[in-house]
């Protein structure tokens, strides 16, 4: 058997089930601050900007609660 195979030997995260929850409207203003404070951080780094992406960016889409961001730069 591969090790691929076999679920004892998977990471940890790869068994957690997934929870969808209704929208919460919050979810756009914790984005907002997020980016906010993660820009500030990494700003020094090259960072051109920070932005809350995924599906708790979507205004009224059910979506695991789960904050996703993704920052911006100019090059490798």
């Amino acid at each position: 058997m591969d090790k691929k195979d076999n679920p004892n030997d998977w990471p940890v995260w790869a068994n957690e089930s997934v929870e969808i929850v209704n929208a919460n409207p919050d979810w756009q203003d914790k984005g907002r601050c997020e980016e906010q404070q993660l820009y500030e951080l990494l700003a020094p780094l090259g960072i051109r900007k920070v932005i809350h992406i995924g599906s708790t960016s979507i205004p009224g889409l059910p979506a695991k609660p789960i904050i996703d961001l993704m920052a911006e730069i100019d090059s490798f």
